[in-house]
């Protein structure tokens, strides 16, 4: 959110019918992601509120409108085009990395900021452009953490379960190439799809 308050001469003259200059939460509210998605839009909300209090930016006050992106780049990218076209928001913060990695040419398009708190995808470094932030390392950071914290606990073979999501995906391949560098092997990867009541034939 420091980056909306450091960006607020950008916001001037964008606002909604209200005058007010919109930030948007396109961030997972529902279902098992939503325990990343609802501190996202708290805060936001939080700080905009605080920002207001103080006058706004230059005068203008902030306005939040939040979007479910569910944790999928398909509603996420509906939820970000409705922000953008409908809402009229010149910040979006929240994308996970699939709705992250899919609307950053709409990002650049539209000339309005996106900042992902979630998406660690090495992609993005050879396709950032200046509307798109995030604000973790990508998942090369995550891989050698995971990997180095296994091998110094003294396992040398395992196994990987990971959800079967791009972001998962991603870190469960960091961790399986930086492991093996380390001397360890891993014997098994194994993907699972989210929500389901058992996840007993995956571990098995």
């Amino acid at each position: 959110m420091a980056v909306v308050v450091a960006s607020g001469t950008a916001l001037m003259g964008c606002g909604d019918g209200d005058g007010a200059a919109v930030i948007g939460v396109a961030a997972p509210l529902s279902g098992e992601a939503a325990v990343w998605g609802g501190p996202v839009d708290s805060m936001t909300r939080a700080v905009v509120e605080h920002v207001n209090k103080l006058g706004g930016i230059n005068g203008t006050k902030l306005k939040v409108v939040s979007e479910d992106e569910k944790f999928n780049a398909e509603d996420g990218v509906r939820a970000v085009t409705k922000l953008i076209n409908s809402d009229n928001a010149q910040f979006i913060v929240g994308p996970t990395s699939a709705t992250f990695m899919a609307t950053l040419n709409q990002a650049e398009r539209n000339e309005v900021a996106i900042a992902s708190p979630y998406a660690g995808m090495v992609e993005f470094d050879a396709r950032s452009n200046p509307y798109t932030f995030r604000t973790v390392g990508p998942d090369t950071f995550d891989g050698l953490t995971v990997a180095k914290n296994l091998w110094d606990r003294g396992f040398k073979t395992v196994s990987i379960l990971y959800e079967n999501v791009d972001s998962a995906r991603s870190t469960s391949n960091w961790v399986d190439s930086f492991y093996t560098k380390l001397g360890g092997e891993v014997v098994a990867k194994v993907a699972f799809n989210g929500g389901q009541t058992s996840y007993l034939p995956e571990v098995r």
